[in-house]
């Protein structure tokens, strides 16, 4: 099944970024876990790159297409966000660090930052195997 979002956002996909942005975030607002907040993130700072990749095709994808496309980004951004944890050493989805990116202004994350249980903050550029 289709997640939600997905089916909302790719009959938007010729939409303007900001827009489908805004409809992330708002979903980022009501999400239930840091988990899934973290996963949406991440799927949101992919959407101009799936966005370029649609407007390059010879042929326009079908509905259908972009739905699987959006739906690959967003297994990969989970993907992602469990093996961050897993670096981090989070015992699980409930309890694991808080994740936040600074961006700079081409959408790329540069500095990944965390919380840990005792409330200190550490940053790294990427996984940390020490």
């Amino acid at each position: 099944m289709t997640h939600p979002l997905i089916s909302q956002l790719s009959p938007l996909m010729d939409e303007d970024i900001d827009s489908l942005r805004a409809i992330v975030a708002d979903w980022v607002s009501k999400a239930g876990t840091d988990l899934e907040r973290a996963v949406l993130r991440y799927f949101g700072a992919e959407l101009g790159a799936v966005q370029r990749r649609i407007r390059h095709r010879a042929e326009p994808p079908t509905q259908e297409e972009i739905e699987i496309a959006l739906t690959a980004v967003m297994a990969l951004m989970n993907r992602r966000v469990v093996g961050e944890q897993r670096v981090q050493g989070a015992p699980s989805a409930q309890g694991a660090p808080v994740f936040s990116e600074q961006r700079h202004l081409f959408g790329e994350a540069v500095l990944f930052s965390r919380t840990d249980g005792a409330g200190r903050r550490g940053a790294t550029g990427g996984p940390s195997f020490s």
